[in-house]
């Protein structure tokens, strides 16, 4: 813990930006990746068990031929697991920075059931291509791999959605969360689904569609490999939408923003999109069809990830806006020659431009809504009432219910000064450049 914490510092505002799209990009690659360890282990596990107890030949073989394809790679674990959870924590780290999140406790452990399970993983591909002798073995690492997957994407699942709650930050003193939350409970579900749904879809995509494909040598077998994988592939895809909508309706209100409506509205269309491939897939036979399910599902992880941390954004906005404060009170310091006011530095406008792109431009716009409503629709109000607006940037208040309350931004009056004068400039020039 001494060295992580040695590696953080308090963050500037570029830190927290960047801290930002590193959560969402290494979590496209984290997540999907241990998903489909672990959804790929539990159709290997289980069909080996299955096949052995009906003597059924296809099962035992398909059981082998999803561990060759997807098992091993200790690299690749290093790089698409561990390495991603190393610094997703680290990033969190800057972002919940100073608050009572245990950054370290609880990433601290999401790293240690990672490796375990990469590494079990390792053993069970190992001890799978030499099924007749170790099959035993093979299913005693395939077992523990498991576990310790699962106890993963529960861990990463209820970590990042209690991250919602700010209140219970102080109480979440165990490495993985307790179960007992429903918006936990539903995403977990959620989680399940996902990691069988993109295990099935990705191996049919790389069993029928990727370079030669597989060597199925009999028709038979392809026939049962086609079937088995895209009917849980459409099964476990037509699902999630199901969870999507309860997470949806079970939203702590905070993050009920208008993005997070759209961008999980986005994800259950394509996924409807994709079941309707899979659908075809099944009654066609023929796999081809289906080309596109693979890259479908991996933009519809992106999607998820990014509506996730808009609405995560909102719920510690707060915790951020102190953070920025407390990043802005170190640049003026380090900016502003001794003996000189902080408001003298930088003048008016332009030092309300440099506040608002910091704390104001991650919720609002001039000309497109993203959290807050756009400023060409609330701006003519203000013009030539300068004091209003900056008493409202000072005391915010609910204006309109479509839009979630705008946070105190802690500003002192001349900056928020500053940004109203900002603002009124911003909105007279665009207004200009309309009418020309």
């Amino acid at each position: 813990m001494v060295i992580w914490d040695a590696l953080i510092s308090q963050p500037r505002a570029d830190h927290l930006i960047v801290a930002k799209y590193m959560v969402i990009v290494l979590s496209l690659f984290f997540f999907p990746y241990i998903s489909l360890l672990f959804g790929s282990l539990l159709y290997a596990l289980g069909l080996n068990i299955k096949g052995r107890a009906d003597q059924n030949p296809h099962e035992i073989r398909l059981s082998a031929d999803i561990m060759g394809t997807l098992g091993g790679g200790l690299g690749r674990g290093f790089f698409l697991g561990i390495l991603p959870i190393m610094v997703i924590g680290i990033a969190f780290a800057q972002i919940l920075y100073d608050s009572d999140f245990k950054v370290v406790l609880h990433f601290g452990t999401l790293l240690a059931l990672t490796t375990l399970g990469i590494i079990f993983h390792f053993f069970a591909h190992s001890y799978a291509l030499e099924i007749q002798a170790k099959e035993k073995v093979f299913r005693i690492t395939a077992t523990l791999a498991a576990i310790f997957l699962f106890l993963t994407l529960y861990g990463f699942v209820a970590t990042t959605s209690l991250m919602y709650y700010p209140g219970k930050w102080a109480h979440m003193n165990s490495g993985l969360p307790s179960l007992f939350s429903a918006v936990v409970f539903v995403r977990l579900l959620w989680a399940l689904t996902f990691a069988l749904g993109f295990a099935a879809v990705t191996l049919l995509f790389f069993f029928f569609l990727w370079g030669e494909g597989l060597d199925f040598e009999s028709e038979g077998y392809k026939r049962f490999v086609r079937y088995f994988l895209s009917g849980n592939a459409f099964l476990f895809t037509l699902l999630q939408p199901l969870f999507l909508v309860w997470d949806l309706y079970i939203f702590p209100e905070i993050g009920k923003t208008a993005a997070v409506y759209h961008w999980t509205a986005a994800f259950v269309l394509l996924l409807m999109l994709c079941s309707v491939f899979l659908y075809y897939v099944i009654i066609k036979q023929n796999e081809r069809i289906g080309r596109a399910v693979f890259p479908m599902y991996v933009v519809g992880a992106l999607l998820f990830f990014v509506g996730d941390h808009t609405g995560r954004e909102t719920a510690y906005q707060e915790h951020t806006n102190y953070l920025l404060t407390q990043a802005q009170q170190l640049e003026q310091q380090r900016i502003v020659p001794p003996g000189q006011a902080p408001e003298e530095a930088v003048a008016g406008v332009e030092l309300g431009k440099q506040i608002y792109n910091i704390r104001c431009a991650a919720c609002h716009a001039f000309d497109r809504k993203i959290v807050g409503p756009p400023h060409i629709d609330v701006l003519p109000k203000y013009v030539g009432k300068k004091e209003e607006l900056v008493q409202f940037i000072l005391n915010p208040v609910r204006v309109n219910t479509e839009y979630p309350p705008m946070p105190n931004l802690g500003l002192q009056p001349h900056e928020a000064e500053a940004v109203a004068e900002y603002l009124l400039e911003e909105f007279e020039r665009q207004q200009q450049a309309a009418g020309q």
